[in-house]
């Protein structure tokens, strides 16, 4: 009883939220994509007629992808909450136990994620209603429950443990999460890897292959590949009735449920059930009291917190580095001025960072000076410039979530001064990131150092931006992540906003450095915005 009204309290009070309705809206118009053509399941030269069968399954498939990125950054907030909130210490002194607690939380998450589930079926359901041909409903509705339920359900669990690991709560773990789902294709091309394939693209490509051979028997058979973009050339059609849902491949889609509900119930052993001993004990042991983004953003909002709480709870050398802060805005314009202001920004940005992450970029920089130029400029740099995310995500929201942007905004013209102080630290943590690279860049005596240096301008301004408009890391995190892993990760041409990819064009990059001025005008807006209320 107490885990049914866990769950359905939690997930009403998301439902109720105008971020879930937002999300709504992009899910309707990924179904209108697959009609359009702009995805395609592709294998050489063919590709299947498009079908209710074909429909359905192209987008449960792109279904569980895309819920598999977003939608885990959307739900994995729920333990958060209840710790921001104070509804976290009220169910601690509840009998409801740890397991059913996480499982409740990952019920929530499924069910949130179920709705948007929902919403692209029935976007199929319209698509298909508009073509030509005999329409199934198992063909149109099955590959929902058997391709994109079983991964969607595997999300909403790895959430809450992310949650619930301290190490991963934060951005670190967004960053981890990224990786492991850019993998999860990789699994559908290892050879047999039905059982391994969280995606079912191996259970499509199966079906697929079997009808291409029985359509042109004498012709290669080429392994499936998922495009997006116009349909362009034309290619040889053939047939398809949709997946024949075999025992196995059945089976092979439904074992990934019970998965999910390990994932669940193992997120209670690291759970700390809102005990705040521990919390101040794993604090004290990393020797970041208070001061790391993720834990920032659970402590903004708990009861009780307040601007002289929060400044206590600080560390010493935040609260030197917020003391020459608000002396530094205080004072008249004169030499070493803006100095001072950049050197208090970088403590507040780079204080409380663990020394894992400084031997980390500590690997990076040699990597940097020993590593050939084209492999660094190519291969190096985008993880260069993924290094710092932890630290950039906390600029233009990190005085908020703390409850010290009213000692902040009590100095004079904060916004023309505190702002630009800001970027500028943030543009200096992306050079001294990359300063290596970017020497042997600039004595190669070429134009491939404007991608690392519009990367610099863009990458902090964003980060304030959206910083400034959330007041939490979380947007800055998903909307990098996306940009990064599209672009100087995998060669997206239009968002490679270092130009790894791009041979010396400079256009692209440029074009992000451009859209520093918007983006710090937006900064300026919503901090002037603040002021005034």
């Amino acid at each position: 009883m107490r885990f049914a009204a866990l769950v359905r309290a939690d997930f009403l009070d998301r439902a109720r939220r105008p971020s879930f309705v937002f999300a709504l809206a992009p899910a309707a118009y990924l179904g209108y994509t697959v009609y359009a053509g702009f995805w395609s399941m592709r294998h050489g030269e063919f590709r299947a007629e498009q079908s209710a069968a074909y429909v359905g399954t192209m987008t449960a498939l792109l279904t569980g992808l895309v819920l598999a990125l977003l939608g885990f950054y959307l739900v994995k907030n729920a333990v958060a909450r209840d710790r921001r909130t104070g509804v976290g210490q009220i169910l601690a002194a509840t009998p409801l136990g740890k397991p059913l607690y996480t499982l409740g939380k990952a019920a929530s998450n499924l069910l949130v994620l179920s709705a948007m589930v929902a919403v692209l079926a029935g976007a199929a359901l319209l698509v298909a209603m508009t073509g030509s041909g005999q329409m199934s409903g198992a063909d149109l509705f099955l590959p929902f429950a058997l391709l994109a339920m079983p991964l969607v359900a595997v999300t909403a669990s790895a959430a809450v443990l992310f949650e619930c690991i301290p190490l991963l709560r934060a951005g670190l773990g967004n960053v981890v999460w990224l990786l492991i789902w850019a993998g999860l294709p990789m699994a559908a091309i290892q050879g047999d890897a039905l059982w391994l394939d969280p995606t079912g693209l191996s259970v499509v490509e199966a079906s697929l292959l079997d009808a291409q051979h029985e359509a042109y028997p004498l012709e290669a058979v080429d392994l499936i590949s998922l495009n997006a973009g116009p349909r362009g050339r034309q290619y040889r059609s053939f047939a398809w009735s949709g997946i024949d849902w075999t025992t196995t491949a059945v089976a092979s889609r439904l074992w990934w449920f019970p998965l999910a509900l390990l994932l669940a119930l193992g997120a209670a052993l690291p759970f700390d059930r809102f005990d705040p001993a521990r919390e101040r004990r794993r604090r004290r042991l990393s020797k970041v009291p208070g001061s790391a983004a993720g834990d920032a953003e659970d402590d903004a909002a708990r009861p009780g917190s307040g601007a002289q709480d929060a400044a206590g709870q600080v560390d010493a050398t935040t609260r030197r580095a917020l003391g020459r802060l608000r002396s530094g805005t205080s004072i008249r314009h004169g030499h070493g001025q803006i100095g001072r202001l950049v050197a208090a920004e970088l403590r507040l940005l780079l204080g409380g960072q663990p020394w894992p992450w400084y031997l980390g970029l500590l690997g990076l920089l040699v990597a940097q000076i020993a590593a050939p130029l084209g492999v660094v400029h190519r291969h190096l740099l985008p993880f260069v410039w993924i290094w710092p995310i932890v630290v950039w995500s906390r600029m233009g929201c990190w005085s908020r979530l703390q409850g010290i942007e009213p000692l902040l905004d009590a100095a004079p013209r904060p916004v023309l001064r505190q702002l630009p102080a800001t970027w500028m630290a943030g543009a200096l943590i992306g050079l001294s990131s990359m300063s290596p690279a970017m020497v042997r860049l600039l004595l190669r005596g070429d134009s491939s150092w404007i991608g690392p240096a519009a990367a610099m301008v863009f990458v902090p301004s964003l980060a304030l931006a959206l910083g400034s408009w959330s007041g939490t890391p979380r947007l800055f995190e998903v909307v990098y992540l996306i940009i990064w892993y599209a672009g100087p990760l995998s060669g997206a041409a239009p968002l490679d906003f270092l130009g790894v990819s791009l041979e010396g064009e400079p256009a692209v990059p440029l074009t992000f450095a451009v859209s520093a001025l918007p983006l710090l005008a937006a900064a300026a807006v919503a901090r002037s915005w603040r002021l005034k209320r």
